[in-house]
């Protein structure tokens, strides 16, 4: 009604407010806060960098040396890493023209990554303190401690952890507003996902919770 009392009286209605942009293209509609628009409202997420997948193959684990296997997970991470170790053992795998890492697989694959570590030529980063090799991040000496970048192949448990806290961090500082519910959403639907599942919240909450570290 007040809308339609401005409009006989020739008063202009007030702009909407303005939602901003942040440097990963997300734009935050400042309504939400007031309960008037249920979702923020995404962009194209072009802060996010393409993600590269080995362009070649692997030698399958069972007929390959040791020294062939290590060989390939070292392109494998010279490509995508920081890699997660679940996508590093994934990726090697599928590079080998296979589609299942089996018990078996994942166990020379493990103990290939686990002399590679020893001998310097992978770095094994563990910020959650978890256990075992799937959720350890390695990259080369060489190779910054995170990328940002789209999801790619991944899956979202693939995901370095801080490379997911970079993300948080970047929406939070562009929307100090946002509560904890609205990052974990939000940095679920720029990775192109919807459903905040307790699947999804297993992953996203300890990155949240590094992300709220003193150091972060």
């Amino acid at each position: 009604h007040l809308a339609l009392d401005r409009a006989r009286r020739g008063v202009p209605s007030p702009a909407p407010a303005q939602a901003r942009r942040s440097a990963l293209g997300v734009t935050w509609d400042p309504l939400a806060q007031l309960g008037g628009s249920v979702d923020a409202i995404f962009r194209p997420p072009a802060g996010l960098d393409r993600y590269r997948e080995l362009d070649g193959s692997t030698v399958p684990v069972g007929e390959g040396m040791s020294a062939d296997i290590l060989d390939g997970l070292l392109r494998v991470v010279a490509v995508e890493g920081p890699v997660r170790g679940n996508r590093l053992r994934t990726a090697y795998v599928r590079a080998s023209g296979g589609s299942r890492v089996g018990k078996t697989i994942a166990q020379v694959l493990d103990t290939a990554i686990t002399r590679a570590v020893r001998r310097g030529d992978l770095v094994a980063d563990n910020p959650l303190g978890t256990s075992g090799i799937q959720s350890r991040t390695y990259r080369l000496p060489e190779q910054p401690e995170f990328r940002v970048r789209e999801l790619g192949p991944r899956t979202l448990d693939e995901v370095p952890p801080r490379e997911l806290v970079e993300v948080m961090r970047r929406i939070r500082d562009a929307n100090p507003t946002a509560d904890d519910e609205q990052l974990l959403r939000e940095t679920l639907r720029l990775y192109d996902r919807v459903s905040l599942t307790q699947a999804a919240r297993a992953v996203l909450v300890p990155a949240l919770t590094l992300l709220r570290e003193p150091r972060n």
